[in-house]
């Protein structure tokens, strides 16, 4: 297959959320296939970023978003009933490279990451795959109801916006696919006769492994500190409240029994809120590391107390993986099916969620039984080769069900 990739932020490194997934998407896709990417880049821009996709992509063109342009974009939405979100991507260069791409090599099929880079691929001829992630609409209202005004406003209204052009490029696009079997049923009430598959995150399970004795029933690890850990880019909303919940309300509860419990939390660009989370006892905030691993391992428990979230937390995959138990509201879970024997503990109430992690910290075996369950779990669910065959079978059906369509039949279809 020829493969034209269309994504919103450049894909590398894989080190956060929407990265993950589309790198990993292309990666496993580019063994078999020709895959050409264009993307948007991001600032600073580092050369080094598109040259390691080179490596892998049949073509890398990487245009850069200028903030001004962004900004101006999604001011003037705000007169009309464009999404911002969707407007803040508008680029007369991104279609120009892509009509480029088109003649020079067309493809078979285009796979085009994000809502907002759907308008970039509506007319084309090719068969279409719309990769939503997330129902991100669903996230702005959220927003809107948690939010003080003006901000409230502005995010209901994105809310509203961004569902009905949502639905229309379901509608639009040949195909679309989702993270969760929870994201594709809120699109589904949507748009009825939706054509939808879900398709996991996976997780890369070589790096992200246990240390020795890890998850072993055998080797319980009882020098591990009485320590929980959160991993997240920390100038994200939903993952600042995250911790902002745990460490004024389930922190206390846990060192009321446990007197020496920390917490840590690990991640780029911490918020000032954030940061000042720093200042409580046994709260540590590390900034950005090198490498998550280490934090992982020297933790008894991951937690993710999310009361906002869409889709799949990779931060709990990658724990998982590693064989730590986690410990997260019914939220951070509702992306994985997975239940108490896989090794995970949810719970919705503060007291609740420290007594899950205070059961952990004083019982090792637990610990390691639960570890070595979650480790299982994604090895068999979450495996990014098993995940890019099954993506890899949904664009082989587009294709299949493009050439057995009339001309006319298609020109209707895409007109």
């Amino acid at each position: 297959m020829r493969i034209l990739y269309l994504c919103h932020r450049i894909p590398y490194p894989p080190d956060k959320g929407e990265k993950i997934r589309a790198y990993h998407q292309i990666a496993q896709l580019a063994r078999r296939h020709e895959v050409h990417l264009v993307s948007f880049g991001e600032r600073p821009y580092d050369p080094a970023n598109a040259e390691a996709l080179r490596r892998i992509c049949a073509s890398v063109e990487i245009v850069q978003r200028p903030l001004f342009t962004a900004a101006v974009g999604s001011l003037g939405a705000l007169l009309g009933t464009r999404p911002l979100s969707i407007a803040a991507y508008d680029s007369k260069a991104v279609r120009t490279a892509v009509a480029k791409r088109c003649r020079a090599t067309p493809p078979d099929v285009a796979l085009v990451y994000s809502a907002a880079m759907a308008p970039f691929a509506e007319r084309m001829a090719c068969p279409r795959l719309l990769d939503f992630v997330d129902v991100d609409s669903e996230k702005w209202r959220v927003y809107g109801e948690r939010m003080r005004p003006p901000m409230s406003f502005v995010y209901a209204a994105e809310a509203t916006r961004l569902a009905t052009y949502e639905a229309r490029m379901a509608e639009v696009f040949d195909h679309s696919i989702l993270v969760s079997e929870a994201e594709r049923r809120i699109l589904a009430a949507r748009v009825p006769g939706l054509r939808a598959s879900v398709i996991p995150n996976g997780v890369d399970l070589e790096y992200f492994r246990p240390a020795a004795g890890q998850g072993d029933p055998g080797d319980p690890r009882p020098e591990i500190r009485p320590r929980a850990v959160f991993v997240g880019m920390m100038d994200y909303y939903p993952n600042c409240d995250a911790v902002v919940y745990f460490a004024k309300e389930i922190l206390p509860r846990v060192r009321a029994e446990i007197p020496d419990f920390e917490f840590h939390v690990v991640g780029r660009r911490p918020t000032a809120v954030v940061r000042a989370l720093g200042r409580l006892p046994g709260i540590t905030v590390t900034g950005g590391v090198p490498d998550v691993r280490p934090h992982l391992m020297e933790a008894l428990v991951a937690v993710a107390p999310f009361r906002i979230a869409r889709g799949i937390q990779n931060k709990v995959l990658e724990a998982m993986a590693c064989a730590i138990p986690v410990v997260g509201t019914s939220l951070a879970f509702q992306g994985i099916p997975a239940a108490v024997r896989d090794g995970i503990r949810i719970a919705d109430e503060p007291g609740a969620l420290a007594g899950l992690i205070v059961e952990l910290a004083r019982t090792p075996s637990l610990r390691a039984e639960r570890g070595g369950a979650a480790r299982a779990y994604v090895e068999r669910h979450h495996r990014w080769d098993a995940v890019a065959a099954a993506l890899e079978g949904v664009l082989e059906r587009l294709i299949d069900a493009d050439r057995g369509r009339s001309p006319a039949s298609l020109r209707e279809a895409r007109s």
